[in-house]
């Protein structure tokens, strides 16, 4: 006879995108994954692109794929808003997500920059201010980032040493 049950309608898929590394490897991401990343998101839902593929010149396949990770743990979340005043807290789940990639946070940093990511890259400044700076002396924050603290011998050590104190307290400030 007819139709059984009202919601026969098909759900309409969420375009997806292909996206190659530096290192010629493909992802396929959704529009979601893509809405997080502000230069993808520029590119492929802002303005209308010619196709759904883009190549990303200065991010790995390993780095590419931590961050897609990382974008499906906030794929539910309200799009993302960066403040200007703090202090803010780290969310728990970056906290676990990211434990695991603290060696990679250079990359990831330098990755999130290009892409234009601000919640990845406030996880990780906030990761590192609540778990290398707070609470911990110059010396210690050396130890824990892998930096050789040097006496002061001179104007420019103690120039050197200035700089970096400014930054930790800048780091602080986020």
């Amino acid at each position: 006879m007819g139709h059984h049950g009202k919601n026969n309608k098909k759900r309409k898929a969420s375009p997806e995108y292909k996206i190659v590394t530096n290192d010629e490897q493909e992802f396929t991401v959704t529009e979601n994954t893509v809405k997080q990343m502000n230069v993808l998101k520029d590119l492929f839902v802002d303005i209308t692109a010619d196709s759904n593929e883009a190549r990303i010149q200065n991010v790995s396949s390993d780095m590419f794929k931590i961050i897609v990770d990382f974008c499906r743990l906030h794929n539910d979340d309200d799009p993302y808003v960066v403040r200007e005043v703090g202090p803010h807290t780290l969310h728990h789940r970056d906290y676990v997500f990211l434990k695991d990639y603290e060696s990679h946070f250079n990359e990831l940093l330098v990755a999130t920059d290009y892409l234009d990511f601000p919640r990845m890259m406030d996880a990780i400044l906030m990761y590192i201010r609540e778990h290398f700076v707070i609470g911990h002396t110059q010396e210690s924050l050396c130890h824990n980032l892998g930096l050789t603290p040097r006496p002061p011998e001179s104007k420019t050590q103690n120039a050197i040493d200035h700089k970096l104190a400014k930054v930790t307290a800048g780091i602080k400030n986020i």
